[in-house]
C-alpha cells in the first residue's frame, strides 16, 4: 500500500502502512528501534484489539523515511478516541535520523493533531514544545549486556547471584521454547500470575496472534523454568535488533522458594550475550512499586525515569486508576475464571 500525503496544514507528514517496506528499512537501520516499532508487534495489537493501525512518518526528497512513528486509532467508551503509539507497550518513542529531525516531526505532529481533532498519546519523550504535556508514568530499567555472560552474571547483587544457584541446586532446569505447543503452559502460568496480581488477563486471541507473528517466526522465545515435568515459572521476552524485552513473567506462587523467577530472567540473559544482544530491557515499573523497582536494580541495570508525551488532550489523572483499584480487589477475592472473563469484556476498553 502506498504512503498516503496527509491533507493537512502539515503536508510534510504521510500516513503510511504498517507494512511499507520502508519503514522496515529505516527501523533497521535505527539502533533504539526495539520489536515494539515492528509491524510483527503493531499487528498482533491491531489484530487481537480490532485498532487501526498506520504510520506517521517525515520523509525526505527521495521518499526515504527520516522520522516517524507507528500508531493505533484506539475508540473505547471510557476516553473516546485517541491515537496511541502504542497501547498496551511499555515504550515506543518515535524514532528519527537526527535530533534535528525529530524537532521537526514534533512540530509538525502538533499541527496535525489539531486539524485530525484527535487526541495523540505517545509511549515516549517528545522535544519540549509548549503543545505537549509529558508526564512521568513509572520507571525504566535497563541491563547493558557483554558477550561472556560471566561477567554480566559478576554485575549482579550477591543474593540474586546466590538464588540463581540455590535454584540450580534444587534441580531446577531450563528450557527456550518458540513453538505452538509452548503456548498452553505459559498461558496457565501467566493467568495464576494475573489473578495474584488482581488484573484481567489479555483475551486469549491476544496470545494467538502474538504466538502466531511473534514467538514463532523468531522475534522471541518463552524461557521455562522446570521441577521435573512441571513448569514452574516463565518469561515470555521479545527479540529485535540488539534489545531483549522481558515482557511478561510468570510463575507458581506455591514454588517460589525454589527462586524460580530469577533462574529465568538469568536464561534470557545467558541467551542474548551469546548472540549479540546489546541490552535487556525489563520493561515498566510503577513508581509506588518499590519492591520490584529493587528486583530490577539487583540485576545491575540502569534505572531511568519513563515519560509519556500527551497532544491535545489532558494525561491521565491519579484518579483514573479509581476503577482499577476495585477490579483488583474483585478479581482477587473472586474465582479464577472472573480474570479471564474480565479481560475478555474490559481489556480493550483500557488503552
Amino acid at each position: 500500500m502506498l504512503a498516503q500525503r496527509i491533507a493537512t496544514a502539515a503536508p510534510t507528514l504521510e500516513l503510511a502502512a504498517i507494512d511499507d517496506p520502508r519503514w522496515t528499512a529505516f527501523i533497521e537501520s535505527q539502533p533504539d528501534a526495539t520489536l515494539f516499532h515492528h509491524p510483527a508487534w503493531v499487528q498482533v495489537l491491531a489484530e487481537a484489539y480490532g485498532y487501526h493501525a498506520f504510520l506517521i512518518v517525515h520523509s525526505d526528497e527521495d521518499g526515504n523515511i527520516v522520522a516517524g512513528m507507528p500508531v493505533l486509532d484506539v475508540r473505547n467508551a471510557l476516553r473516546g478516541r485517541r491515537q496511541i503509539s502504542l497501547p498496551f507497550t511499555d515504550s515506543c518513542p518515535p524514532l528519527a535520523r537526527h535530533a534535528q529531525q525529530l524537532t521537526f516531526f514534533a512540530q509538525e505532529l502538533t499541527r496535525w493533531q489539531v486539524d485530525a481533532q484527535s487526541s495523540i498519546e505517545i509511549h515516549g519523550v517528545l522535544p519540549d514544545l509548549d503543545a505537549i504535556d509529558r508526564v512521568q508514568v513509572g520507571f525504566g530499567h535497563q541491563l547493558s549486556l557483554e558477550r561472556d555472560p560471566a561477567r554480566v552474571f559478576s554485575r549482579f547483587h550477591p543474593n540474586i547471584r546466590r538464588w540463581i544457584r540455590k535454584s540450580v541446586r534444587e534441580g531446577l532446569t531450563v528450557r527456550l521454547g518458540t513453538s505452538p505447543a509452548d503456548l498452553e503452559p505459559f498461558y496457565r502460568l501467566h493467568w495464576q500470575t494475573r489473578r495474584r496480581l488482581g488484573v484481567p488477563l489479555q483475551p486469549r486471541c491476544f496470545f494467538d496472534s502474538l504466538w502466531r507473528r511473534v514467538i514463532e517466526p523468531g522475534f522471541g522465545f518463552v524461557a521455562f523454568v522446570y521441577l521435573r515435568e512441571r513448569p514452574i515459572a516463565a518469561d515470555l521476552f521479545l527479540a529485535w535488533n540488539g534489545t531483549l524485552i522481558g515482557k511478561f513473567n510468570a510463575s507458581d506462587q506455591q514454588f517460589w522458594s525454589l527462586r524460580p523467577n530469577n533462574l529465568v530472567v538469568w536464561a534470557g540473559i545467558e541467551w542474548a550475550c551469546r548472540r549479540g544482544y546489546r541490552v535487556l530491557d525489563f520493561g515498566k515499573t510503577d513508581s509506588e512499586n518499590a519492591g520490584l523497582r529493587d528486583f530490577k536494580m539487583g540485576w545491575g541495570s540502569t534505572e531511568v525515569p519513563l515519560f509519556y508525551s500527551y497532544l491535545g488532550g489532558p494525561a491521565p489523572s491519579p484518579r483514573d486508576g479509581l476503577a482499577a483499584r476495585v477490579l483488583t480487589r474483585v478479581i482477587q477475592a473472586s474465582p479464577p475464571v472472573v480474570c479471564r472473563v474480565a479481560g475478555e469484556l474490559l481489556y480493550r476498553q483500557c488503552a
